[in-house]
C-alpha cells in the first residue's frame, strides 16, 4: 500500500539497498517473487509487506474483509498464498538471514500457516516475523508504521527487536480510539533452524481470565 513511505522510514535507518521499484499491485507479482528469489545473494535482508490480507493470503488487490462486497473473497485477493509464498522463500533459501514483516489483517494466521508448511516441507531454517495483527484479528492501515515513528529514532539508527515492542503503547492513543486495535506478535528462532517461538503482547480484550492475565498483558488466543 505504502511502498514509498516504508522506504523512506528505511532509508533513515541507514538502509541503502533497496529494490527500485515500487513492488505493488498483481501486474508486479512476477517482479516481487522475484526479487524476493533473488535476494539470496544479498545477506541479511528484510521483506516488509504492507498490504490488504487473508488468514491464507497476503493480497495484492481487494480483499479487503468485513466488506459485503466481492471484496474480503480470495478470488480477488490476486496474491500469495501462503504455501505459494512458503516456494518462494524456500527458492531464496537461507532463510535465518531473513526478517518478514507482514502488516495486514489476520496476518498472525497467514504466519501461523507459513511456518508449519515451512516445517512440512523440510525447510534447513526459519526467517523472524513480525505479525501487525494477532490470531483471527483485523489490522489498521498504516498504524504499525506511524507507532514506530513514534518512537522518534534518530537517522542511521537501527530498528531492533526492542523497537518493535515499544511501539505497541503507540497502538492505543488519542489518534485511534475511534478504529480498530492491533497487538503485534513476533515469532522468532533463537538458532534459526528450529520452529520459530511465538512472543505476543496482548493488551486488548481477548475474554482472558484474570488468572491468566498479568499486569494487563494477555496470552494469545488459541
Amino acid at each position: 500500500m505504502q511502498p514509498k513511505t516504508i522506504k523512506d522510514f528505511v532509508k533513515k535507518r541507514g538502509v541503502t539497498d533497496i529494490v527500485s521499484e515500487d513492488l505493488k499491485g498483481p501486474k508486479n507479482k512476477e517482479l516481487i517473487k522475484s526479487s524476493i528469489i533473488n535476494s539470496k545473494n544479498k545477506g541479511k535482508t528484510t521483506i516488509w509487506i504492507d498490504v490488504h490480507g487473508l488468514p491464507n493470503y497476503v493480497c495484492l488487490a481487494g480483499a479487503v474483509p468485513g466488506t459485503d462486497s466481492v471484496y474480503g473473497k480470495e478470488d480477488t485477493c490476486n496474491g500469495f498464498r501462503y504455501n505459494e509464498f512458503v516456494d518462494i522463500l524456500l527458492q531464496r533459501g537461507n532463510l535465518e538471514e531473513v526478517n518478514l514483516i507482514i502488516e495486514s489483517c489476520f496476518s498472525y494466521n497467514f504466519a501461523d500457516q507459513l511456518i508449519d508448511d515451512l516445517e512440512s516441507k523440510k525447510s534447513e531454517s526459519y526467517p523472524t516475523i513480525v505479525t501487525v495483527s494477532n490470531k483471527g484479528k483485523y489490522g489498521v492501515i498504516s498504524l504499525f508504521l506511524d507507532s514506530l515513528d513514534n518512537l522518534n529514532l534518530k537517522d542511521n539508527e537501527h530498528l531492533l527487536g526492542k523497537h518493535i515492542y515499544k511501539a505497541e503503547e503507540f497502538n492505543f492513543g488519542e489518534k485511534y480510539k475511534l478504529l480498530l486495535r492491533q497487538d503485534l506478535v513476533v515469532f522468532f528462532s533463537k538458532e534459526k533452524i528450529e520452529k520459530p517461538l511465538e512472543i505476543s503482547q496482548n493488551y486488548l480484550n481477548h475474554e482472558c481470565t484474570s488468572e491468566e492475565c498479568i499486569g494487563g498483558v494477555c496470552p494469545v488466543t488459541t
